[in-house]
């Protein structure tokens, strides 16, 4: 290849952003993601069902982690709720307010609780 670095001399990685490939007589470079998507549309790996397989999986996953946060305790104050989380969790504080079953804060580093989100109550 003039000007440029033959593929067989490309340095090596693990990991791709983008592929060379050929497409109707033409090199032209494809997105990682849509050779992906071409994969998972066309022939045994369609025939699979890759794509709904996860996206169910991930729906039953936070549909568990929603029904397991949803039965965790709920502080009286934040201070309650550093107390009893270690960095990095999540935990609920009630609320004064009716209209919310409760406040979702994250137990940052140190002693800090960082507001996140309110529950409504519903």
């Amino acid at each position: 290849m003039a000007n440029g670095v033959t593929t067989t001399n490309a340095d090596p990685s693990a990991l791709v952003d983008e592929l060379l490939g050929n497409r109707e007589g033409s090199t032209v470079r494809v997105l990682f993601e849509a050779f992906v998507n071409q994969l998972l549309a066309s022939g045994a790996l369609a025939d699979l069902d890759i794509g709904n397989r996860l996206t169910s999986a991930e729906t039953r996953v936070t549909t568990l982690e929603g029904i397991t946060f949803a039965e965790a305790e709920t502080y009286a104050d934040t201070a309650a709720g550093l107390a009893a989380t270690s960095e990095g969790d999540f935990f609920k504080v009630q609320n004064a307010d009716t209209a919310i079953l409760y406040d979702v804060y994250l137990h940052d580093a140190g002693s800090v609780a960082t507001f996140q989100k309110s529950a409504p109550s519903e």
